[in-house]
């Protein structure tokens, strides 16, 4: 059957680990490199999306906020 959302249950199950591996991925190295930079401003904003990325990737993959 088509509309039983069997189909789409694999492309989100894909949708879900890409996000995983990019979140990881973000961390390690978006996180220490604004570290590196010694300025309070880009240090609070990155510890901010470190803190966020799972839900900013999250928008990225549904497009759907909370606003």
């Amino acid at each position: 059957m088509v509309g039983d959302g069997r189909s789409k249950r694999p492309l989100r199950d894909f949708g879900l680990s890409v996000i995983k591996v990019t979140r990881k991925s973000f961390s390690n190295v978006g996180i220490s490199l604004s570290t590196h930079s010694k300025l309070k401003p880009i240090i609070k904003v990155a510890k901010m999306i470190k803190r966020n990325i799972i839900y900013i990737l999250t928008y990225f993959y549904h497009r759907i906020t909370n606003a």
